[in-house]
């Protein structure tokens, strides 16, 4: 059985995540390289998802997982924010549904009993379908420059 494993990021892993690059439409995706970008990896709530010892994605949690918007009561309730990314070179080939489960299963862990909420580009319908097939569900929509963005929640 392969192991799951969850580290604070680093600064080597900063760098990592912050050159991956995923193809259109994806590349909405794509982190730059910036100094603010790096400080908010190591000072956030994130942690590199590792597979053995090949780092596979990230997540993160609380306010590092929320997309800033102008009516924050989208975001005051009891739940806890997820973020997610998986290494562009994995994606869309199967792999979603044991990598998010292995995230919900730490976010669990972490936080037992409290709902997840995850916030996601309205055009990314594959993550979408993920979720959904996880027991998330469209809660909100919001708009933030050209891109809209759904809400979705998973209750206990």
């Amino acid at each position: 059985m392969e192991t799951t494993t969850f580290n604070k990021v680093k600064e080597d892993d900063a760098e990592i995540l912050s050159s991956w690059t995923y193809p259109p439409p994806y590349d909405f995706y794509n982190h730059a390289q910036t100094e603010d970008r790096k400080q908010e990896w190591l000072t956030g709530n994130y942690f590199c998802i590792y597979k053995q010892a090949e780092m596979i994605g990230f997540f993160c949690y609380g306010e590092s997982a929320r997309v800033p918007v102008n009516n924050c009561l989208l975001y005051i309730d009891e739940y806890i924010d997820i973020g997610l990314g998986m290494r562009p070179d994995l994606t869309g080939k199967g792999g979603g549904k044991s990598f998010l489960t292995s995230i919900l299963m730490e976010i669990e862990r972490l936080f037992p009993n409290t709902p997840i909420r995850l916030t996601v580009a309205s055009f990314n319908k594959r993550a979408i379908h993920l979720y959904e097939k996880l027991g998330f569900i469209i809660q909100h929509q919001f708009q933030r420059k050209s891109t809209t963005f759904y809400i979705m929640v998973r209750k206990k």
